[in-house]
């Protein structure tokens, strides 16, 4: 929250033209990590008279060689390995998984509206960016697992409990950044078979 904050101030000082901010979709009280990015985005807010900002408020990204310690990784590498288990929740978490290549081209659009003047002061501009296809947890994994041809692994679903304010779904609207021409390019399972090629999982 402090590092960003002093940034913003920056910001404004030397008259950049506009701030843009990458959010999340995560319900604030979630983790620590998801208080502090709603909280900036309220002083973004408050920010707003002074410079043009954008909020991007990203559901879950995924792509080839991503951190290991996330979930599409750490699922795959465990797969890969072929461990005889993986303990998971009972899975019934929807997302709005959203392909590297296409949170790019989002980024990318809204970075011309803005040099075009289509982004004004005045507000901060929220871009919710994410497909409108929702999977649960339980689909992603069933779907890796068939894809990387694991036959060994034991996928537990409900060994372990869901975590404290866990939300099962989140209503993402993307409407904005539809409007500026944003299209998705690859669906989940497009992007998992992407990810297996490049790594060679």
């Amino acid at each position: 929250l402090i590092f960003p904050l002093e940034v913003l101030n920056l910001a404004v000082k030397y008259k950049a033209e506009f701030f843009i901010n990458t959010d999340t979709i995560l319900t604030p009280m979630l983790n620590p990590y998801a208080l502090t990015k709603h909280q900036f985005a309220e002083w973004l807010t408050l920010f707003s008279d002074k410079i043009t900002t954008v909020n991007m408020r990203l559901d879950h990204f995924y792509g080839p060689f991503d951190k290991p310690i996330k979930f599409i990784p750490f699922i795959l590498r465990e797969l890969k390995n072929k461990v005889p288990a993986i303990h998971l929740t009972q899975g019934d978490q929807k997302r709005n998984f959203i392909y590297i290549d296409d949170v790019i081209s989002a980024y990318g659009l809204v970075l011309q509206a803005v040099i075009d003047g289509k982004i004004k002061r005045g507000k901060n501009n929220n871009f919710e960016t994410g497909t409108d296809a929702k999977y649960s947890i339980k689909e992603l994994v069933t779907a890796l697992k068939k894809l990387t041809g694991n036959t060994e692994t034991e996928l537990k679903f409900g060994a372990i409990p869901y975590r404290k304010n866990e939300v099962l779904e989140y209503h993402l609207d993307n409407s904005a950044l539809l409007a500026l021409g944003w299209k998705p390019s690859k669906t989940l399972l497009q992007g998992l078979e992407e990810i297996i090629k490049q790594e060679g999982v």
